[in-house]
C-alpha cells in the first residue's frame, strides 16, 4: 500500500513538472504573499542570474529556457516578485516546448515540425536549478526526495546528487 502511494505521488509530481503546472503553482504561491517586502538585495539578484547561467551551460535544452528566466529578474523587485516572475516564465517556456535550433539549422537541416518537441526530463533539472537560483524561504533546503527519485528513474543529471 505504501509503495502504491509513493508511486502515485511520483507520477503526480512528474506530471506537474512536465506540464509546467508545478511552476505555475509556484508563481501563484509567491504572488499571494502580502505585506511590505523590501526590494531584493544585489547578492540575491546576482546569485539568481549566476545560477541560471550555470544551468544554461548544462545543455542546449536548458539554455533555451534560461533567457526567459533571466528576463524576469529585475533588481528592484522583492524576492517574492522575482520568484513569481521566474516561475511564471518557466511555466510559459515549458508550455511553448523545445525548438531544436541546432538540428534545424545544421548542415543537414530537419523540418521545422520535426524540431519541435515538448520538454521531458529537462523539467526535473529545471526544478532543481530554480530552487537553487531562487530558494523559497518556506522550502526544505536541498533536493527533495521526489525530484531525487525522478532524476534517478529518468537518468537525469543533477549536480547535487553526485555526493551520494
Amino acid at each position: 500500500m505504501e509503495a502504491t502511494k509513493r508511486e502515485e505521488t511520483l507520477d503526480r509530481i512528474k506530471e506537474n513538472l512536465l506540464s509546467g503546472k508545478a511552476f505555475s503553482l509556484g508563481a501563484l504561491s509567491e504572488r499571494s504573499v502580502r505585506g511590505y517586502q523590501p526590494p531584493a538585495n544585489r547578492e540575491y539578484w546576482g546569485n539568481a542570474i549566476a545560477v541560471i547561467v550555470q544551468m544554461a551551460c548544462q545543455n542546449d535544452t536548458l539554455a533555451q529556457v534560461a533567457w526567459p528566466l533571466i528576463r524576469g529578474i529585475n533588481l528592484y523587485q522583492t524576492n517574492h516578485e522575482i520568484r513569481a516572475k521566474v516561475f511564471e516564465n518557466a511555466a510559459h517556456a515549458i508550455a511553448q516546448g523545445y525548438d531544436d535550433v541546432i538540428r534545424r539549422s545544421g548542415p543537414e537541416p530537419i523540418r521545422y515540425s520535426d524540431a519541435q518537441r515538448p520538454y521531458t526530463a529537462e523539467c526535473i533539472q529545471l526544478d532543481y536549478w530554480l530552487n537553487k537560483a531562487i530558494p523559497c524561504l518556506s522550502s526544505v533546503g536541498g533536493v527533495g526526495w521526489a525530484v531525487a527519485q525522478l532524476a534517478e528513474d529518468n537518468r537525469v543529471f543533477i549536480p547535487a546528487l553526485l555526493t551520494k
